[in-house]
């Protein structure tokens, strides 16, 4: 579930108001039920699931209730074998309340949406996130004892050397163990590709955004981070995240909810798929 009323990529994303409560808790029952039938009809239970992945928008707007029944479901219809279970945040949907339940739950990976730690920049993304809150969400996520991992878009409308300097430096200073260095990309059903072609906004060029990139990994690799793959940095080469590592290496993913897909050997499918030993599940 996404917060933002504009698509993004191939997902799904709707606007959530308080009037919706009763929809996203039909949507719960459906996943659930969705997750019971699959399991059933493909035997999953059978093969035991490395990785759980909760993401593509912002799990943590559930409510505690709802994220109790979908982690209860999940653990009565899958094999879980020591999972990596990753949930992704914004900072303004988590909660110490939240990261309780978080915890409950045996959820070891945090990833916080940031964007960037400058304010004017996230507020022309159209979210209103502050630096104060991000930075108290990286701590109460940090507070659970799982792995915390921060997203920063390099290229956002606004930014410059100076302010993208500042978000690396934040980053690196909030303790997170791991950073993801995003570079923007434009998508032609998004209200930011609208504006932009509608000549409202300007972006850095592509030259300008590949010296933010290098400046990235300059400051990351002098603060003793480690690229773990194309985007992202972890601390000394560990916090490496199971779920993109072995979904690179062909491990079948069994997917489920609005949107979601899976994969089986080279085979693309929209719901569930199965097969190899070692398996992934994302939500």
């Amino acid at each position: 579930m996404n917060r933002e009323d504009r698509a993004n990529r191939n997902y799904k994303t709707t606007t959530l108001r308080n009037t919706q409560l009763s929809e996203i808790d039909r949507y719960v029952e459906s996943l659930c039920r969705e997750i019971r039938m699959a399991a059933e009809q493909f035997h999953l239970r059978e093969r035991p699931a490395i990785s759980v992945y909760f993401g593509g928008g912002t799990p943590t707007l559930l409510s505690p209730g709802n994220i109790d029944r979908v982690m209860q479901t999940v653990r009565q219809n899958l094999t879980l074998a020591d999972p990596e279970i990753n949930f992704e945040a914004e900072p303004v949907s988590l909660t110490a309340r939240k990261a309780e339940i978080l915890v409950q739950h045996g959820v070891n990976r945090i990833n916080l949406g940031i964007q960037s730690f400058c304010d004017d920049i996230v507020f022309r993304t159209g979210r209103r996130d502050t630096e104060a809150q991000a930075l108290k969400a990286i701590e109460i996520a940090l507070s659970t004892g799982a792995v915390v991992n921060i997203d920063l878009i390099s290229g956002l409308q606004g930014e410059t050397p100076e302010t993208w300097a500042y978000s690396i430096r934040r980053a690196i200073e909030s303790g997170a163990p791991s950073i993801t260095v995003y570079k923007l990309e434009l998508y032609a059903n998004t209200e930011y590709y609208a504006s932009l072609k509608r000549q409202n906004i300007s972006l850095p060029s592509d030259e300008e955004e590949l010296k933010l990139a290098d400046y990235a990994l300059e400051e990351l690799t002098s603060a003793g981070y480690q690229p773990a793959n194309f985007f992202t940095y972890t601390r000394g080469g560990r916090h490496v995240q199971r779920h993109i590592t072995t979904k690179w290496q062909g491990t079948d993913v069994y997917a489920f909810g609005s949107s979601a897909f899976g994969s089986l050997g080279n085979a693309v499918r929209r719901y569930i798929v199965g097969g190899a030993s070692a398996s992934n599940a994302e939500f």
